[in-house]
């Protein structure tokens, strides 16, 4: 199984805005130093920056953005350009999250009233959550404000991260509200395709099959939570609240779920995972259930831990987490001069190698320890597996 280990969240330091109702904006200056700096800390902190494109290319991608940079830009428009230089890297792990006074600004805009789902490369409206009863549930959106879907999906997609060429990974990514400062159709809509806080929707009712146009008013964010809790009975933030592992048996048709929503633990809302799957396989084993199912939906990925204890009860034979892998440890004294601005305290940041991680070569160079990295040694099966 290939594999790649990144430990990189993209996190633009745009600089503080003097009024907080004013859009954030930067300076020509500001802007291509910024840019400077992300071409740098992409260079020397990621594993696989030349992956899928050549040094020469990745270089054009930057060199053309600065040149689009003519002057002051504002925020909100820098994001989009950012967004699109990380994401066409091809990591999945690579989010553009806006920081301070922009994120603030990005989350105080009126939004859509509805949740989109895309279907077959097409927007769907769910949860209607505007004053127009008129619209069904899950109706085909044939244009927003003018813009035809289609096109709309187009333009957004450069700017959403997904590992290598994975399309499907970008529409869950766009139908996610979970972390709206960086995922979300609402925040890849502002950025490419208007800026408008009342949207005119075309769409093809569900129920009646007939086209139809309602002009909608933006809502805010916390509008459309309320109402989606009270009239639709869903919690947003449901993912956050829900216990993972979490296990469904019926003994009577031989068979077993289970849901591992989450890889990393809140000891506020998750069972322990290692003795819960002990007890789950133990049981499973007595019991002589033949038929097991696994729901890893919604799972993003985390604990390498609990992955690899999982495996352990499905494997019957030593195995390897990874096949191969390419590991970027980070040490961000390089970073410093940037980090210090939203970081007051940078020492937690600096890796001084107590854990052996890094191989010294020389005095300028420093090498991952690959042999040490466990998940490339062989893990043992589980006694219940």
């Amino acid at each position: 199984m290939n594999a790649i280990k990144i430990v990189l969240f993209a996190a633009i330091l745009f600089n503080q805005a003097e009024a907080q109702d004013t859009p954030v904006t930067l300076t020509r200056q500001q802007a291509l130093e910024d840019i400077h700096w992300l071409k740098f800390a992409l260079e020397y902190c990621h594993p696989r920056l030349y992956k899928y494109d050549t040094k020469q290319t990745v270089d054009a991608r930057f060199d053309s953005v600065t040149n689009l940079i003519k002057s002051t830009i504002t925020g909100a428009d820098f994001l989009n350009h950012v967004a699109g230089l990380n994401a066409a890297v091809r990591c999945g792990h690579l989010y553009t999250i806006p920081q301070q006074d922009l994120e603030k600004e990005i989350l105080a805009k009126r939004i859509m009233p509805f949740y989109i789902k895309i279907i077959n490369r097409n927007l769907h409206l769910f949860n209607n959550c505007s004053k127009d009863n008129n619209i069904s549930n899950g109706s085909q959106i044939l244009s927003i404000n003018g813009r035809l879907a289609a096109d709309i999906i187009n333009n957004i997609l450069p700017i959403v991260p997904a590992d290598g060429y994975i399309e499907s990974r970008k529409y869950k990514l766009i139908e996610r509200y979970f972390y709206p400062s960086f995922q979300g159709f609402d925040l890849f809509y502002y950025l490419r395709i208007d800026k408008e806080e009342t949207f005119r929707v075309e769409y093809l009712d569900q129920k009646t099959k007939k086209r139809s146009t309602a002009l909608l008013q933006g809502i805010t964010r916390d509008q459309r939570r309320t109402v989606l809790k009270t009239k639709y009975h869903i919690d947003e933030r449901q993912w956050f609240h829900t216990p993972s592992p979490a296990v469904f048996m019926d003994a009577k048709n031989n068979y077993v779920v289970l849901t591992i929503s989450r890889s990393f633990y809140d000891k506020a809302v998750d069972p322990d995972y290692d003795a819960t799957l002990k007890t789950f396989f133990s049981e499973l084993k007595a019991r002589s259930i033949k038929n097991l199912i696994i729901d890893l939906r919604n799972n993003e990925g985390g604990s390498e831990h609990q992955q690899s204890l999982l495996m352990s009860y499905l494997f019957s034979q030593p195995f390897r987490l990874y096949e191969h892998i390419y590991v970027s440890r980070l040490d961000y004294r390089p970073l410093k001069p940037i980090i210090h601005a939203a970081e007051k305290d940078t020492s937690r940041l600096l890796d001084n190698n107590e854990d052996q991680w890094m191989r010294k070569l020389s005095d300028n160079l420093w090498i991952n320890n690959y042999e040490y990295y466990e998940g490339l040694q062989l893990q043992p099966p589980q006694d219940n597996v």
